[in-house]
């Protein structure tokens, strides 16, 4: 789990992580919640892909903090229960919001009444704006800037080559390969999809700065490409060794012919397909997409006080973390005075560890209620029996039961009238021990 705190914050974090943890040890009953660990603020790799751990986001810290934990906050629909008016938008909210709708963030239904919103109550992003497209597309222009920086820097070397005189293979290499990737879509093909290798070799010897711009050349043709230089020899003797074929077409990958596409023979469908899906040869749209998306990244990171190089980058690991459904936001200063306190968000936080309450099962909705036991929270508790999938008796009584024998055993009077209430009984300790164990009527 990943706490995201500003250092003022450090020290009310930690009485609040040991009293819990101190609290749960030695007992019999114990269970051990998803693994809590305390990252610091600056942003980093580690902080924006959370993998398998829950993250609770601290609102009011700032920069990385402040970032993800609106990310999240904005995913929230109109009928979802966290839902933020966008009234109540700070100033910082509002600009990533405007963010998201440059992206295609869809807030109503269109003209055919298709909704950006997921409509599955059984799905944990319920009632939840789709990240889903945003993060495709900025994957998409994140693609794009990368292959449009790699060319500009390959235009570059070449000219600089040319105007200082300086001897070099890097213009012959690229004429080479661009031929090739050209005749690819109509070579003939062996068993395992590959067009015919051809190999060159070329002086003077390529140096590594211009083997990385031949190698990210390759890659956008969709070619593979192994280069190798004769080291070993004198210098006047070396050559750089080229060897070019097309790579491995994966059927997945490949897009869905259309209609008029269907009825070519399978020899050319089959070469356009690989043409389509391996030269990334991208559209003038997606260009000056890229652009207005990459400028407004930058402004955006700039108001969180964030560093602006990578922007586009930032921002999709953002996404990506956010869309992984690990995230909960605890609010330093909320406008809510009934808001909930430090504790009660870690310990949603822990339970959402747990999974979904639309996929429980018996051993998960136990664990759950075993959280709450220990940290002493009873709205919590409620709120985990009133949304879980199990609603039967039949499915619940034995989990509620066996929560009841821990909380008795823990003296928490208050978790046992909850779930009595909930439909747990006493049958199971005899009538004359239960009146021993507890008066539940007296301490009404």
């Amino acid at each position: 789990m990943l706490i995201l705190y500003p250092s003022a914050f450090k020290e009310e974090l930690a009485q609040s992580v040991q009293s819990s943890m101190q609290s749960n040890m030695g007992h019999r009953y114990f269970v051990c919640p998803p693994l809590l660990c305390v990252c610091p603020l600056e942003l980093t790799g580690r902080t924006m892909t959370l993998g398998d751990a829950q993250a609770l986001l601290v609102k009011g810290s700032g920069q990385a903090a402040d970032l993800i934990a609106d990310a999240a906050l904005l995913r929230y629909g109109p009928d979802h229960e966290m839902y933020v008016q966008p009234a109540l938008f700070d100033v910082n909210q509002q600009h990533l919001h405007a963010f998201l709708e440059l992206c295609g963030l869809k807030a109503d239904s269109d003209c055919f009444g298709a909704s950006g919103l997921v409509d599955d109550p059984e799905s944990q992003e319920h009632q939840c704006f789709k990240y889903s497209g945003m993060i495709d597309l900025l994957s998409k222009i994140l693609q794009c800037n990368q292959d449009l920086e790699d060319i500009a820097e390959l235009d570059r070397a070449i000219q600089d080559l040319a105007m200082r005189g300086t001897q070099s293979s890097l213009l012959q290499v690229k004429e080479w390969i661009l031929k090739y990737a050209k005749r690819a879509p109509s070579m003939e093909r062996n068993f395992y999809n590959q067009t015919p290798k051809e190999r060159e070799n070329f002086t003077p010897v390529l140096n590594a700065t211009e083997v990385k711009m031949i190698r990210a050349l390759c890659d956008r043709e969709g070619l593979f490409c192994n280069i190798n230089s004769d080291e070993h020899l004198p210098l006047h003797l070396q050559t750089t060794s080229i060897i070019v074929h097309s790579r491995l077409v994966n059927p997945a990958d490949c897009e869905e012919p259309t209609q008029d596409e269907s009825c070519q023979d399978d020899g050319r469908l089959k070469r356009d397909l690989f043409r389509r899906s391996y030269s990334r040869v991208h559209e003038r749209d997606l260009i000056e997409k890229g652009r207005n998306v990459t400028e407004a990244a930058r402004n955006l990171l700039k108001r969180y006080g964030l560093p602006q190089k990578g922007a586009v980058e930032t921002i999709l690991k953002v996404l990506t973390a956010v869309a992984e459904n690990k995230c909960w936001v605890y609010e330093l200063y909320p406008i809510d005075q009934n808001a909930p306190d430090f504790k009660a968000c870690l310990l949603n936080c822990l339970v959402n560890g747990f999974g979904h309450p639309a996929i429980d099962d018996q051993d998960t909705l136990g664990k759950k209620l075993s959280c709450a036991i220990k940290w002493q929270n009873i709205e919590v508790m409620k709120d985990i029996l009133n949304k879980s999938c199990l609603r039967l008796p039949q499915e619940r009584r034995d989990v509620l039961e066996t929560a009841m024998i821990e909380a008795i055993a823990r003296n928490q009077v208050a978790a046992v009238k909850v779930l009595h209430e909930m439909g747990a009984t006493f049958d199971q300790f005899g009538r004359s021990r239960c009146s021993c164990c507890l008066d539940i009527n007296a301490s009404r």
